[in-house]
């Protein structure tokens, strides 16, 4: 990272230029995802060859999910042998990201223990940045999330990762959220899903463009849905994607043959065109 001005989220509606901002550096351009890529849960020895196939330019490996109940917590991609896939996949130039769920709470599955082992988990693999999913259970709570945000830009930051935030795609549907502070992130994924295909084809721009509004982030990475789409619908889907500097899937386990043919045409039609 390179010393910058930067002007916090709560202060961009009031100035119209940049103001120095000893808290916090800009992150580096390059450590901010660009082209397609995918969330993935834990990183197998297909993946690479799936990925170059694919078109694809960077992959999102989870490294912690946090859960009240036992059963449904996870810390994937810690072994030797998800460090050298990583490894396989930036060989094959393909950026290796990293995401979490972290929760709302105190104790050993609160969020201060979350990011601090999250950290160090995306540092493990060698990721350019880490990537917090904060959807339902962020509702309502904008102080906390205030702290786990200013945290993770410190922590993230001093790690050299820059740090991203995904939740629900429209705003404007999800106002409990606390959407200021997902603009402490350097950059955003909206997750345009539209899971039962009803929304229009105007969704994901709308997605993007509220995210813009409302949290003030310039860098957005447009969150598109690998699942529950016939062939047309899903082609419909991505060709509905506006021009972003990248976008991503959800989620690897539910692609299909199908599904990553389409993905390789549309990867490479948008970077002839340019704008991908």
């Amino acid at each position: 990272m390179t010393a910058s001005y930067w002007t916090p989220p709560w202060l961009r509606p009031l100035v119209g230029f940049p103001l120095p901002f000893a808290g916090r550096a800009e992150p580096s351009r390059a450590a901010l995802p660009t082209g397609v890529g995918m969330f993935c849960g834990h990183l197998r020895a297909n993946m690479p060859d799936v990925a170059e196939r694919a078109g694809l330019s960077w992959i999102c490996a989870e490294v912690r999910w946090q859960s009240a109940d036992p059963k449904h917590r996870a810390k994937p991609n810690r072994k030797s042998t998800h460090a050298m896939i990583a490894d396989e996949l930036r060989a094959r130039g393909i950026a290796v990201h990293a995401w979490a769920w972290l929760l709302p709470r105190t104790g050993k599955e609160g969020w201060r223990a979350g990011l601090k082992d999250s950290v160090a988990a995306a540092s493990a693999l060698g990721a350019e940045s880490l990537v917090l999913d904060s959807e339902g259970p962020w509702y309502g709570r904008a102080s906390a999330c205030g702290r786990l945000m200013r945290a993770a830009s410190k922590q993230c930051h001093a790690a050299g990762l820059s740090l991203g935030v995904t939740s629900l795609g429209l705003p404007s549907w999800h106002p409990s959220l606390p959407w200021s502070e997902f603009g402490l992130a350097d950059y955003g994924i909206p997750q345009a899903y539209d899971s039962k295909n009803h929304l229009g084809p105007d969704y994901p721009a709308r997605c993007v463009e509220e995210w813009h509004e409302r949290t003030g982030l310039d860098h957005l990475a447009c969150g598109f849905a690998t699942y529950g789409k016939t062939r047309e619908q899903f082609h419909s889907h991505m060709m509905a994607i506006p021009p972003v500097p990248a976008a991503i899937g959800w989620l690897w386990r539910h692609t299909s043959e199908r599904e990553w043919a389409e993905i390789a045409r549309w990867a490479a039609e948008r970077r002839e065109g340019g704008w991908l």
